[in-house]
């Protein structure tokens, strides 16, 4: 049975998410210095973990995790991290500034699609999905976690995006649409939503 995580686990959260997506081809467009990636990944991972715990779910063995935001949850501002001095310091050393604008391009290239097709009112947002790669056993391990997301949806539409074609067909194996495609330096930047 998959649970909220706990505020002292935003830590082990983001390093589980980390880890999951140190190959994946969007992360390696946001942070291109192989020597400083990893660690720029994991503060990346700790920010948005942080503003999303609300609403952050784990399984029991702590190997899956996912971020669905319902029309009834709030992200939290993550503006309180930077008080934190090992946040602070830690992302200082990990981010170029070639990664912090990267991020920005990014950041205002999902604001444009969640503009055009995320209603909050309405619909869930899936933020994250993700299993521990030590736990994988290949395909089957992620359409098991996909069904086991689709019992907290709640018979709303859900909004998310991908970065893989590999996913994209995995999500429209469960009844997503792929809404629209753009390129961001090199990786696809794929909008999709499931209807219900």
């Amino acid at each position: 049975m998959y649970r909220l995580i706990e505020k002292k686990e935003i830590k082990a959260a983001a390093k589980l998410m980390a880890d999951a997506f140190l190959d994946y081809p969007l992360y390696q467009v946001l942070f291109p210095n192989e020597k400083k990636m990893k660690k720029g990944i994991y503060y990346f991972c700790w920010y948005r973990i942080y503003a999303r715990r609300e609403y952050t779910r784990v399984s029991p063995d702590f190997t899956k995790l996912f971020s669905l935001k319902t029309p009834n949850d709030k992200e939290k501002k993550s503006f309180g991290l930077l008080f934190n001095p090992k946040f602070f310091f830690g992302i200082l050393s990990s981010l170029s500034c070639f990664s912090l604008k990267r991020l920005k391009e990014f950041s205002q290239l999902e604001e444009k699609y969640q503009s055009q097709f995320y209603d909050p009112s309405k619909d869930n947002y899936l933020q994250v999905i993700c299993i521990d790669k030590h736990a994988r056993s290949g395909i089957d391990e992620v359409t098991n976690l996909l069904k086991e997301v689709g019992t907290f949806l709640g018979g709303r539409n859900t909004y998310f995006e991908t970065h893989t074609k590999l996913h994209e067909k995995l999500y429209k194996l469960f009844g997503a649409q792929t809404l629209a495609k753009e390129d961001f330096h090199g990786c696809s930047h794929i909008v999709m939503k499931m209807l219900n």
